[in-house]
C-alpha cells in the first residue's frame, strides 16, 4: 500500500507540474485562462493545457539509451562551448563606463 501511495503521489505531482505550465504560459501572454472559463472563451488556454499534458505523458516514452554518449568531450567540452558564445560576441570582462553612469 505504501508503494501504491508513493506512485499515486508522484503521478499527481507530475500531472500538477505539467498542467501548471499551461497556466504560466497563458498568464505570460495575457490570454484569458482558468478552469472555470468555458473552452469557447479560453480556447488557446485549453489547447495549451492539452499540449502540455501530451508532452508530459510523452516523457515516459523517451528512450534513455540514446543518451549514452551524452558528454563525449566531458565537462571540458561543455565549458569550452560555453566560452565560445561571449568570445564570439566580443563581450568584454567589465561593462563600459558609460553603461555604469545611467
Amino acid at each position: 500500500m505504501i508503494i501504491l501511495g508513493v506512485v499515486a503521489a508522484t503521478f499527481g505531482a507530475a500531472l500538477e507540474t505539467t498542467l501548471s505550465a499551461g497556466y504560466t504560459i497563458a498568464q505570460f501572454f495575457g490570454w484569458p485562462w482558468g478552469k472555470f472559463r468555458p473552452p469557447a472563451q479560453a480556447a488557446r488556454f485549453h489547447l495549451l493545457m492539452i499540449i502540455c499534458l501530451i508532452i508530459g505523458i510523452g516523457v515516459f516514452y523517451v528512450n534513455t539509451d540514446n543518451y549514452t554518449p551524452f558528454l563525449p568531450f566531458g565537462w571540458a567540452g561543455v565549458f569550452a562551448g560555453a566560452a565560445v558564445v561571449p568570445a564570439s560576441m566580443g563581450i568584454p570582462g567589465a561593462p563600459p563606463r558609460r553603461l555604469l553612469n545611467k
